[in-house]
């Protein structure tokens, strides 16, 4: 594996200034204190905030956990600029694993910490009152660039360590995939905490396509409203929204080419509703580790299955071993460190990397069976949790549905259900679906329902623990079905 064919394809940057290019254009939709910010403004701004950072005497490691798409956008190119390391942080972090992190890295600053005003500095730098004196590091291409973490199955979330080289390699498979060109726009509808987030914005700088910064995930489509992008990635629970708002639907389809889907499994009823609605969708699968997508279907010839996962996009490898699926390569992540204190496990690009994923073939599409860890032990038997929480998912589509594995002292391992949607399903019917459709010991323990809250991503084990125990939160949550 000693070429680059993504590489030779599309060159990647060597600084800070070469990656944001002169013809690069940014599209902004909130309010820059009355000026319109060219690439030259960005990069400014992005020396500007690294110049703030030394003087607090950074000089390893920054968290931030902004929900401000621009200012996460900033931080990111500032650190790159440093050569120190970016920790994007889910802004709706619980403070628990906040504080453990900073135990597992002390050394690390909070962006939160610093007196640096995105709009005070923009003003500053478009009115030429203040010069930059810091001069930004060469890139280098191999070092760790980002640390991801793992929405968290675990309670210690893991860390997946990126370089500029694994991102840009994603990243221009992507492009080479779906034919991306600087005639695109592509809206930062994902987080950057997200490794979907980071690839939006790195296809975006290597094929040169007009990036569009909004307010953040939580308003994506309204964002999309008035930025009209071609290229618009979500995650199932935004699809389903999106579909369920036929203004935004009609508007964004005028432009819309293609819409990729990603970030979780997708309902085969909400798949099914939007290619009804004749949306370019691209079901696609990836993971921290690999750096994103490394399989999708084609948008102009989608599967009848909301399970395909598609073909190998162009410069990946990928295999099944007894099922389960590896990946490797340049655009794999470097490292891992798991937070159980055994350090970083580093990779080398010839190492396979096993996912906790099971797949099969079909034709030279992959389709994804679920995951290794939806295999419980109740009463002693296996159970497989894939098939019951897609019937779950499917029957309740109306709902955005978490589940939570669970001991239990009699059976050994049970699984519990949260049903989140504007009104509680009634509770006959819950009762009635689960006892005809499932076998007692396939059932959940319990279903509760609750109203949607803004959540970015999936649900980590431990905020679900906290919402279905805490009592200070059980006002919020409603028991739809006792236990069995």
């Amino acid at each position: 594996m000693t070429r680059h064919p993504a590489k030779e394809r599309f060159p990647w940057p060597r600084t800070l200034e070469e990656l944001l290019q002169v013809d690069q254009e940014f599209c902004f939709c909130r309010d820059l204190a009355g000026r319109a910010l060219t690439n030259q403004h960005v990069y400014a701004l992005s020396l500007d905030l690294a110049e703030c950072l030394r003087g607090y005497g950074v000089s390893d490691k920054v968290y931030a956990r902004s929900d401000d798409a621009l200012v996460s956008m900033l931080a990111f190119f500032a650190c790159m600029s440093m050569g120190i390391l970016y920790l994007p942080l889910n802004p709706k972090i619980d403070g628990q694993t906040f504080e453990e992190l900073k135990v597992r890295w002390p050394t690390a600053v909070s962006l939160d910490a610093l007196e640096w005003n995105l709009d005070q500095r923009i003003v500053a730098l478009s009115n030429e009152t203040h010069k930059n004196s810091v001069r930004p590091n060469p890139i280098d291409p191999g070092s760790d660039l980002v640390a991801i973490l793992s929405s968290g199955t675990t309670a210690a979330p893991k860390a997946i360590f990126h370089s500029l080289e694994s991102l840009a390699e994603s990243a221009s498979s992507s492009i080479e995939f779906y034919s991306i060109s600087s005639s695109d726009r592509m809206l930062l509808s994902l987080g950057l905490f997200h490794i979907g987030g980071l690839q939006i914005l790195m296809r975006a700088l290597l094929a040169k396509a007009c990036i569009l910064i909004g307010r953040g995930p939580r308003f994506a489509l309204h964002d999309a409203q008035s930025l009209q992008p071609s290229i618009l990635s979500l995650v199932p629970t935004q699809l389903y929204d999106l579909l369920n708002h036929s203004g935004y639907l009609q508007n964004l389809k005028r432009r819309l080419r293609l819409l990729l889907l990603g970030g979780a499994a997708c309902p085969q009823p909400l798949y099914e509703k939007a290619l009804q609605e004749d949306l370019p969708i691209s079901l696609c699968y990836g993971a921290s580790e690999s750096g994103a997508q490394i399989v999708a279907t084609d948008p102009r010839n989608p599967p009848n299955s909301a399970d395909s996962a598609g073909q190998i996009l162009p410069w990946r490898e990928l295999r099944l071993e007894s099922g389960v699926l590896q990946f490797r390569g340049w655009g794999c992540a470097r490292g891992i460190d798991a937070g159980d204190g055994s350090g970083v496990i580093r990779y080398d690009r010839d190492q396979w990397i096993a996912s906790n994923d099971r797949a099969e073939w079909e034709g030279d599409c992959l389709r994804i069976l679920g995951r290794l860890d939806d295999v419980l032990i109740t009463g002693g038997e296996n159970i497989n949790l894939s098939p019951l929480k897609r019937l779950i998912s499917e029957e309740f589509s109306n709902a955005k549905t978490s589940f939570l594995t669970v001991d239990d002292e009699r059976m050994g391992q049970r699984y519990e259900v949260l049903l989140e949607s504007a009104d509680p399903p009634a509770v006959d019917l819950v009762e009635r679906f689960f006892t005809a459709s499932m076998r007692s010991i396939e059932r959940p323990r319990a279903v509760f329902w609750a109203k949607p809250q803004p959540v970015d991503g999936k649900r980590s084990k431990r905020e679900l623990l906290r919402l279905l125990t805490d009592e200070t939160l059980t006002h919020r949550i409603h028991k739809l079905w006792p236990q069995i």
